[in-house]
């Protein structure tokens, strides 16, 4: 309840400010929720099992995204992050419906990140959609099939797609991140739901839009490639096979002998 006061935009205009800007006032706020954050966490930390009860009785988590993906504050975004990976590796063991982490927060998190990024903000939105990503690694790499799934059952594929087609090498690189966590910890029947022949080509135009700049999203790339081949075969077969014309231009293999 706390933080939901002190994040609402009347907070401020509340205190008698004739000796104090609405800047230094902004500050003193963001430091009061940063203490509020590292007060969390440490309760995260000692005292896990009773944060779950007590975030069923609050609208805490709603207040976390809100502050997150309202909040300029990359600090302030970062330490929600990890509070949300602590929440996962807390419940990696339960039932995800034992809390509302998923249908309510998550689902906020994949409806921000299927927007497009203004061009007016695109660092901000940039950066939020890396946080909110790795997030989402996270999840894939320590939770169970259920809350795989579910994620599958959002649509994943679209909003995979949506995040490479933006064109912004940060939400590129961190999305080819989630893409090798996909492969690595994904059961094969959600992995050839995930890989539609759309995705295919998406990742193919990507590694050629990129090719000649050798960049970190060719490497991102490279790598995803690399481990595809090492522990999905069947996997690998499919986007080679969607692909066919691609794979087999010789600009291809001269990119891979040098």
């Amino acid at each position: 309840r706390f933080l939901e006061e002190i994040s609402n935009e009347d907070y401020i205009n509340s205190f008698n400010t004739e000796n104090i800007s609405n800047e230094e006032m902004s500050l003193i706020r963001e430091k009061i929720i940063s203490i509020t954050l590292d007060i969390i966490i440490n309760f995260l930390a000692v005292l896990p099992n009773e944060f779950k009860i007590l975030i069923k009785c609050t609208t805490l988590l709603n207040q976390l995204v809100n502050i997150m993906l309202t909040y300029d504050n990359f600090g302030i975004k970062y330490e929600i992050s990890n509070i949300f990976k602590m929440l996962i590796e807390i419940n990696r063991e339960d039932s995800f419906n034992n809390i509302d982490l998923y249908r309510e927060c998550f689902n906020q998190l994949l409806k921000y990140l299927k927007e497009p990024t203004e061009q007016a903000k695109k660092t901000e939105i940039s950066i939020t959609k890396q946080i909110i990503i790795e997030i989402f690694i996270h999840l894939f790499c320590l939770t169970n099939f259920e809350a795989k799934f579910w994620l599958k059952q959002n649509n994943l594929t679209k909003i995979i797609i949506s995040l490479l087609e933006e064109n912004n090498k940060i939400v590129n690189i961190y999305t080819i991140k989630l893409l090798r966590c996909i492969i690595d910890y994904m059961d094969m029947y959600v992995c050839r739901k995930i890989f539609t022949k759309e995705l295919c080509d998406i990742l193919v135009k990507l590694f050629v839009d990129n090719i000649k700049n050798n960049n970190m999203v060719i490497s991102g790339l490279l790598g995803f490639y690399e481990s595809l081949n090492q522990k999905k075969d069947e996997l690998f077969n499919i986007i080679i096979d969607n692909n066919k014309e691609f794979f087999t231009k010789s600009e291809y293999k001269i990119f891979f002998k040098n």
